[in-house]
């Protein structure tokens, strides 16, 4: 998924987008620099709120990819979410 974003180099760490599930619901890719890899993180939603494990609920998706950005991904302790796929210059 992110192989075209930088020909020749691995991509940014913590280089990130949210797509469709093959399955059903949505899922977080990221890539994580130190496993030289792609993680995915299944997004779930129950009862109008969306989280990556059951502890941190949140009411929109702008709010857990901000959260992200700020603490580490469960069971990553030093990922955190960077750059957002196809967008040149973050905020």
């Amino acid at each position: 998924l992110f192989g075209s974003t930088s020909p020749g180099s691995n991509p940014e760490n913590g280089l990130y987008c949210i797509r469709n599930s093959s399955k059903s619901g949505k899922v977080l890719v990221v890539w994580d620099d130190s496993e030289m890899k792609v993680r995915n993180y299944r997004i779930f939603e129950k009862e109008a709120k969306f989280f990556l494990e059951a502890e941190i609920k949140f009411t929109c998706l702008a709010s857990m990819v901000e959260f992200y950005y700020k603490h580490a991904l469960p069971t990553h302790d030093r990922l955190h979410l960077r750059v957002p796929y196809g967008c040149k210059n973050p905020l």
